[in-house]
């Protein structure tokens, strides 16, 4: 029964973790259109996308390994 219960408390962290990075991206989204001009959204998202990955390759994940492996 143990072994249950620490599944589905995991479970719950793992699915909280993700439901709220994704309701604050999508909350962020009015904020970046109002500062952001549409002219210059490609330059933003390739920015965005070097950040990302190179945040990946620089703390190697350990924050989702540290959700997974809970």
């Amino acid at each position: 029964m143990n072994d249950k219960k620490h599944f589905f408390k995991s479970l719950v962290v793992y699915f909280l973790g993700n439901i709220m990075s994704r309701i604050i991206v999508f909350f962020m989204l009015p904020l970046y259109t109002t500062f952001i001009s549409p002219r210059n959204y490609g330059y933003y998202d390739l920015i965005d996308s070097y950040v990302n990955f190179f945040s990946s390759v620089i703390f190697l994940e350990i924050g989702l390994a540290t959700l997974r492996y809970m």
